[in-house]
């Protein structure tokens, strides 16, 4: 059973995610003009392209486009989500509020290997520049690297299951049981 168990896991491993459909890509918005930051998620399922961005609270204007520049086209609007904006707590509090942006868009193949490449920025502002950050894909740990991971947590397994076999043999002041 355990062999099944080990063959079936290294199997599962060698599987990469790519396989699946779906790709991961993150972006941390950022300025020279302000201390001001913000976050991206994405996700990427066979063309449909989900976003959720958090930018500073009041910039509640969203863009994704083609390069970094305030001037770059334009390829998406982003849609705020409910509640929309919502505004900071007086200290001492942790809520620095923020904008929240959700929604998805079809890509066609294009704007999928541009998406992929790198091209695609996102920025969120009042007027001006704003705050904006790259896109990027999430790297996937390659399938040596689960296989070890997997491994590792094999030989962890054993180990425990050993260290459990041999105390049960054992009475509480740790001499073994007549």
């Amino acid at each position: 059973m355990k062999t099944k168990l080990l063959a079936f896991l290294t199997l599962a491993v060698m599987s990469s995610a790519y396989a699946q459909g779906t790709l991961q890509f993150t972006a941390h918005l950022t300025s020279t003009e302000t201390d001001l930051t913000g976050n991206g998620l994405f996700t990427l399922t066979g063309n449909n392209f989900t976003y959720d961005v958090i930018s500073p609270y009041g910039w509640n204007h969203g863009i994704i486009q083609r390069g970094s520049e305030p001037d770059a086209s334009v390829i998406f609007n982003l849609t705020l989500r409910f509640p929309y904006c919502q505004a900071p707590e007086p200290l001492p509090s942790t809520n620095r509020g923020g904008c929240f942006f959700r929604g998805n868009f079809t890509l066609s193949e294009g704007q999928i290997s541009d998406l992929v490449d790198g091209q695609w920025y996102v920025r969120t502002f009042v007027e001006g520049p704003g705050v904006n950050g790259q896109i990027s894909l999430v790297p996937e740990p390659s399938w040596p690297q689960l296989l070890g991971l997997t491994f590792g947590v094999t030989l962890l397994c054993r180990t425990v299951a050993r260290h459990r076999a041999g105390f049960s043999h054992r009475s509480i002041d740790g001499r073994p049981k007549a």
